[in-house]
């Protein structure tokens, strides 16, 4: 089930969905919209479903498959500086694995417990311009994805930067996830930023 369903009692006794947000802290009011895109429809055509809720500034996307502690005003600042029209955020994983050099005749030369690999990888969290919304109009079908098909065109029209984020990021799609999220939750709660 979707996280989004425990959160949302659908039977509120008025025949409307309610969310209610509660604690001891104060927020600025919140509206929220749900949108019934469709159990099949890929990213991007939820993204053109949801386009009227969307307002007509840039709007940020967030896969809800991670926590991060992203400072979003750099985020904003270096897509501003850049020009481009999406931002996506880049992480790097740590490698669940220690590394092993060797030389040819395979005597061990360096032992590394877990490195960070060096590559980056999509973390979930985007900066989008309107007129990405324009390229995902465009094609109009249920099965339009971001990452096959939007991001690809966006970074070949060389319109897509990468905001290189070196903080806390931890996925939260496995249960070894949930358990090593469970564990920071009781600790340190390196995302929490407010």
């Amino acid at each position: 089930r979707d996280v989004t369903i425990h959160l949302v009692d659908p039977s509120s006794g008025n025949g409307q969905p309610t969310v209610a947000f509660s604690g001891d802290y104060e927020h600025p009011p919140w509206e929220v919209t749900l949108v019934d895109t469709g159990l099949e429809t890929e990213r991007a055509a939820r993204l053109a479903k949801v386009a009227d809720y969307l307002g007509n500034g840039r709007f940020f996307v967030a896969y809800g498959e991670a926590v991060a502690n992203i400072n979003l005003a750099k985020l904003v600042q270096f897509h501003e500086q850049h020009g481009q029209m999406a931002t996506i955020t880049g992480v790097q994983f740590r490698s669940q694995y220690g590394q092993v050099e060797a030389d040819e005749a395979g005597h061990i030369t360096q032992f590394i417990e877990k490195p960070i690999l060096p590559y980056w990888v999509n973390g979930g969290f985007m900066l989008f311009e309107t007129a990405v919304l324009n390229l995902i109009r465009a094609e109009n079908r249920e099965t339009l994805d971001l990452e096959r098909d939007i991001l690809p065109q966006l970074a070949q029209q060389q319109q897509l930067m990468l905001y290189q984020h070196t903080g806390y990021w931890q996925s939260m799609k496995t249960l070894k996830d949930a358990l090593t999220l469970k564990e920071a939750w009781q600790a340190e709660r390196p995302w929490q930023v407010w």
